[in-house]
């Protein structure tokens, strides 16, 4: 399929397309900037809220759009280290779990796991 083909196929050509995604971008920079909600934006300049959102992920993909895993992070406390102690001290709240150099990596997985299950 030649190149004019496909740009009738698709309804508009290259510089259209291109002014249409400059247009947005321009459209997405000012709602940022206003101040305003997505909603009240569209809102007071007539657009579709849906055509917004459509423009918005198209030009401006999010990291987080990449299929990972939901997580949440707790905040730890690193101890400082005095030269007669070499294990890993974690810390969560009240908490504190003091990982010894040798201690088994599933075995650590398996208290974090249950401190993480009992602390959110």
């Amino acid at each position: 399929m030649d190149i004019l083909f496909k740009e009738l196929a698709m309804g508009c050509s290259a510089e259209v397309r291109e002014e249409k995604r400059r247009r947005w971008e321009g459209i997405l920079v000012e709602q940022e900037g206003s101040g305003l909600s997505v909603a009240a934006f569209c809102r007071e300049r007539g657009l579709n809220v849906h055509t917004f959102h459509y423009w918005k992920k198209r030009l401006r993909p999010k990291a987080s759009d990449a299929a990972t895993p939901n997580t949440s992070f707790q905040e730890l406390e690193l101890a400082a280290a005095s030269p007669s102690s070499h294990h890993l001290e974690i810390i969560v709240g009240d908490v504190t779990v003091r990982v010894p150099p040798a201690f088994a990596e599933e075995d650590l997985r398996r208290v974090l796991s249950i401190l993480a299950a009992t602390t959110c």
